[in-house]
């Protein structure tokens, strides 16, 4: 189940006060999800849509987590826009599991971070002009820890654990 009410899910409108996210700039019901980003002149200096929704992960149990989407991202070598898909938790930060991140340089970045502080980031570069599968596999959890693997175009990129937080 997919959301867009203008803000982020823990409620704020602005992302590091530089961008503002409205609800007119998210098009659910066209069989895509279409996000628009606008550079304004003045207040905030970016205007984009934002979609969210929640994935329930079980405390306990055998139990993995997939999460996959198909995009086309023809933004993502241009300077100022940054599109991401990301999962992180809804108690507390880290961890983050980047599944794509764009930042203007014309590759994907799927980055995952634990409770240590330290990133683990891989880039890959794309054809922005064509449609993308984006993935993640997340792990049972086990001593406290779930592991991950990011997927691009049916190929592992990236892969570690990060901290199992649910219930935290």
């Amino acid at each position: 189940v997919w959301n867009s009410n203008g803000t982020l899910p823990w409620g704020s409108h602005t992302d590091h006060r530089s961008e503002y996210y409205q609800t007119w700039n998210a098009e659910f019901g066209t069989g895509s999800l279409p996000l628009h980003s606008i550079y304004n002149t003045g207040g905030h200096r970016y205007e984009s849509g934002t979609a969210w929704g929640k994935v329930t992960v079980p405390s306990s149990g055998y139990s993995y987590v997939t999460v996959d989407v198909d995009m086309y991202v023809p933004v993502a070598g241009t300077k100022g826009c940054w599109p991401a898909w990301w999962l992180d938790s809804a108690w507390n930060w880290p961890p983050e599991i980047d599944i794509a991140e764009f930042k203007g340089n014309g590759n994907v970045w799927q980055n995952a971070i634990g409770s240590s502080g330290g990133w683990s980031v891989v880039q890959t570069g794309i054809n922005a002009s064509q449609w993308h599968h984006y993935g993640l596999a997340l792990g049972p959890a086990s001593g406290g820890k779930r592991t991950y693997q990011l997927f691009f175009d049916g190929s592992i990129k990236n892969q570690g654990s990060i901290p199992d937080v649910q219930g935290v």
